[in-house]
């Protein structure tokens, strides 16, 4: 039933969506102001924190909990010894992280730096797979794919002697050693807040029930 059908009958009511008078059993904190929870972490703050690195604090509604790097990285080179119907990389369902350079140069004139095609799933195919030039790289961090990663390695010219084919492929996983236990219960902590913005989630504690 709204406000507008209500009135006639009762005269003018406060909204019926917010609570107009404060309540203790609809906030946390109970100092008489509604839903007054603390305010995102400034610009400093954040700037801190990843100064900080693993002693860093992640900012929640009841406080603070202690923030630690769950990625683990290591490395695989890309040479003229790369096979191109070879997986450089076994599928992982924790990566979350993949960098692949194409690093190669060549000094003399006449040699030339070869292209690197990248393929997830199957071999790579020049002209037809993910191209790195020399010089370029590509980064995945929101969306990685964790199928095998596959690398064909470009024609190039090498009459000088001075061509270096060279890259890298940096993988990062997610590392179970994490304290999944600490951060369980930090998250667990501030869902019971959080529970509050809704307006629809007593607080037990303050009353009773």
């Amino acid at each position: 039933m709204s406000a507008v059908m209500v009135e006639p009958l009762l005269g003018p009511v406060a909204s019926m969506l917010m609570p107009q008078a404060y309540d203790a059993s609809w906030t946390a904190l109970n100092d008489g102001v509604f839903n007054d929870y603390p305010p995102p972490p400034s610009a400093a703050q954040l700037a801190a924190q990843l100064t900080n690195g693993s002693a860093g604090q992640v900012p929640v509604p009841n406080g603070t909990v202690p923030w630690t790097n769950p990625t683990d990285a290591a490395s695989t080179p890309i040479t003229t010894a790369t096979p191109s119907g070879v997986a450089v990389l076994q599928g992982n369902a924790k990566r979350n992280l993949l960098i692949i350079q194409n690093n190669s140069i060549a000094t003399t004139a006449g040699d030339t730096t070869p292209d690197f095609w990248i393929e997830f799933g199957r071999a790579a195919l020049v002209n037809f797979s993910i191209r790195i030039k020399p010089g370029e790289g590509l980064v995945l961090d929101t969306i990685c794919p964790r199928s095998q990663l596959y690398v064909t390695i470009g024609p190039f010219s090498n009459v000088g002697l001075s061509t270096i084919v060279a890259g890298v492929i940096t993988q990062g996983c997610h590392s179970p050693d994490v304290d999944l236990q600490q951060r369980a219960s930090g998250i667990a902590g501030s869902l019971g807040v959080m529970s509050h913005y809704s307006g629809f989630t007593r607080n037990a504690d303050q009353t009773g029930s």
